[in-house]
């Protein structure tokens, strides 16, 4: 039995899809993935913010964070969750770390003492200098 034409261009399309999905699923756990973060997000939106506004804003981005964590953590438990995962929450987990990336640059050059809770844990020590990074 040989194929069709229009039969050969249909499944060459459903293999390159399948591809392309198992490419999705290689580079979920990415650190690239923030990366996109970055793209996403213009350079200097918040550079007009005074640091309570950069606290204020970047709560609500943390707080985002951390839900988007626990839903993909409980949509990886499940049976090809890792997919789901990726499908439903990478592009707003992206956006949301290119946010928090553009805050933490903003907080460090406005030398905003301290900084807002829970934005940079891993560059700030108080009481020591002005949160600058290190």
């Amino acid at each position: 039995m040989t194929m069709s034409e229009p039969q050969l261009p249909v499944r060459l399309a459903v293999a390159g899809g399948m591809l392309l999905l198992l490419a999705a699923c290689g580079s979920v756990n990415d650190p690239r993935e923030d990366k996109l973060g970055n793209f996403l997000v213009a350079p200097g939106k918040y550079q007009l913010y005074d640091c309570v506004q950069l606290a204020q804003t970047a709560k609500g981005y943390i707080d985002r964070e951390k839900e988007l964590r626990q839903a993909k953590a409980k949509a990886e438990a499940s049976p090809g969750g890792q997919l789901v995962s990726s499908l439903a929450y990478s592009g707003e987990y992206g956006q949301v770390r290119g946010n928090i990336d553009e805050l933490r640059r903003e907080v460090t050059e406005k030398k905003c003492d301290p900084p807002p809770p829970g934005l940079m844990p891993d560059v700030y020590t108080p009481g020591v200098g002005q949160g600058a990074r290190r």
